[in-house]
């Protein structure tokens, strides 16, 4: 029988996976596992409204299990001030195993993530809880106004974390609105 793969995970690893983000966020993990496996076999990068082929799984592994992830790709956000739309790395579903924390899994696959900034991507835009960890690693908070202008309720604040956060490569992050033109992540 031959497995579905997405990016080179198969049935298993991708289950790793998903146990380790429903440990660290059980209320995320929505349904059975075979559900959410079957969701990650598809392609999201439509739903999310991600640059087709640039979505990325940062990992450590050991022991046949996943220590820690961080996933990114590529989104586009409008500023109130530009017309046009600007490239971001979106980073999401940074976690590691809560019995292996403190050992720097968490840091080596963040940065690991940060190291796809550059001329053509200039700046990681993300939301998290824990704010001071990114600010060792070089992020700033961020206070502008966030909205999706694909929402039923375009002006509302996508983001659920309390704290949005950005890390520019080069160019200074815009003040005013963005819209992130597709849901939070």
């Amino acid at each position: 029988m031959v497995q579905k793969t997405r990016l080179g995970f198969s049935r298993e690893r991708a289950g790793q996976l998903f146990r380790l983000w429903g440990d660290v966020w059980p209320e995320a993990v929505e349904g059975p596992l075979e559900e959410s496996l079957e969701h990650f076999f598809l392609d999201r990068s439509a739903d999310e409204r991600g640059q087709a082929g640039s979505e990325r799984f940062h990992l450590i592994e050991g022991d046949a299990e996943i220590l820690a992830v961080a996933r990114s790709f590529v989104r586009y956000v409008k500023f109130d001030a530009d017309d046009g739309q600007w490239p971001v790395l979106a980073l999401a579903g940074v976690c590691s195993s809560p019995d292996k924390r403190g050992r720097g899994f968490g840091r080596l696959v963040v940065e690991d993530a940060f190291s796809r900034l550059g001329p053509k991507l200039p700046w990681c835009l993300f939301q998290t809880g824990v704010p001071e960890f990114y600010e060792k690693l070089g992020a700033v908070r961020v206070d502008n106004a966030f909205f999706n202008s694909d929402a039923e309720d375009t002006q509302a604040n996508p983001w659920w974390d309390p704290h949005v956060m950005v890390l520019s490569a080069q160019e200074k992050w815009p003040e005013g609105r963005v819209d992130l033109c597709g849901p939070a992540y």
